[in-house]
């Protein structure tokens, strides 16, 4: 038991370590990702505000299924949502596959930091 509760441990250090880096990750980048896609201040805008948006809806509407399964599989699946939405943005080409992909990063980053700090 004391050595599960290690590797929950380990993964949820390297996890929210990741996640910071994130954090301000993409704000350096997103005047790289605007000059890249050709976006708009407004629509630059947009992608921090999907990115907020995200931290704030997703812990109250998920945040009872990690009461219910526990913090494991909650941290997996948004750690998972957090992966896709990073690979959204690599291989996206427009506006609005780059604005779901960096939804999807703040929701695995929201769900994660929260129920790996809880």
């Amino acid at each position: 038991m004391a050595k599960r509760r290690t590797i929950i441990f380990i993964y949820i250090c390297l996890l929210i370590g990741i996640l910071g880096m994130e954090a301000g990750g993409l704000q350096y980048n997103l005047l790289l990702i605007g000059e890249e896609l050709g976006l708009s201040t407004t629509q630059m805008g947009n992608l921090v505000s999907a990115k907020y948006l995200a931290f704030i809806i997703v812990p109250l509407a998920f945040g009872g299924f990690a009461d219910k399964y526990g913090k494991k599989i909650i941290l997996v699946l948004f750690g998972l949502c957090f992966s896709l939405g990073s690979l959204a943005i690599i291989m996206s080409s427009g506006f609005l596959l780059v604005l779901a992909g960096v939804f999807l990063m703040g929701a695995g980053y929201a769900m994660c930091e929260s129920v790996g700090t809880a």
